[in-house]
């Protein structure tokens, strides 16, 4: 092969591993349709952005790894813009109040995320409770476990009020056995034959 194909082929293996390393960036919205909590999925593509300006969102998922964190979103704080980029791998949320201030969010690595299982409580002023799990971060379900509220019911929550508590961890395997064991019928018995550590049967 000349040096110019291996070149050439060396360009191609590294584009795709870039292109394979900086992948779209899901972005999950919490909101509230006709009394109705709902998650929406909403891919945005690398190096896009993506503003969200539809005042029946309550708020972003945003999880910055393994552990748990809380948010109480306040009917008077919702209806401003909420920013959301994707820059390698990283999910860069924001948001701009009606005064044009901004806040910006903790940045969320999709690439680690994808390796986990996040569970989104939201308890309501309305005595709305509901909770939804997002798998590998991409499929969405809701859940009928018990909804918990981080802040333990300490924070009042009025009508329109939402408390949002993230739990992010990895999924749990379930422990199996495999293998293969010799035996024998006795008068009907099935006999497993087993060493013990002096070596006996």
């Amino acid at each position: 092969m000349n040096k110019y194909l291996l070149l050439l082929l060396i360009q191609f293996l590294v584009a795709g591993i870039l292109v394979a390393q900086n992948q779209d960036c899901p972005c999950f919205l919490i909101s509230e349709n006709k009394g109705k909590i709902e998650l929406e999925k909403v891919v945005i593509g690398n190096n896009k952005t993506e503003i969200f300006n539809d005042p029946s969102i309550i708020a972003p998922v945003f999880s910055m790894g393994e552990g748990m964190n809380g948010d109480m979103v306040q009917k008077e704080r919702r209806g401003g813009m909420i920013i959301a980029q994707c820059k390698d791998n990283l999910l860069k949320l924001k948001f701009k109040n009606k005064d044009g201030s901004e806040k910006p969010m903790p940045d969320s690595n999709v690439a680690e995320l994808k390796e986990l299982s996040i569970r989104i409580n939201i308890v309501g002023g309305d005595a709305v409770k509901k909770a939804f799990m997002v798998d590998h971060y991409t499929t969405v379900k809701e859940d009928a476990g018990p909804v918990i509220d981080m802040f333990g019911g300490k924070l009042p929550v009025k009508p329109g009020d939402y408390i949002i508590t993230t739990e992010t961890k990895k999924p749990v395997k379930a422990n199996t056995l495999t293998g293969k064991a010799s035996y024998r019928i006795d008068n009907g018995w099935i006999v497993v034959p087993v060493s013990i550590g002096d070596g006996k049967n």
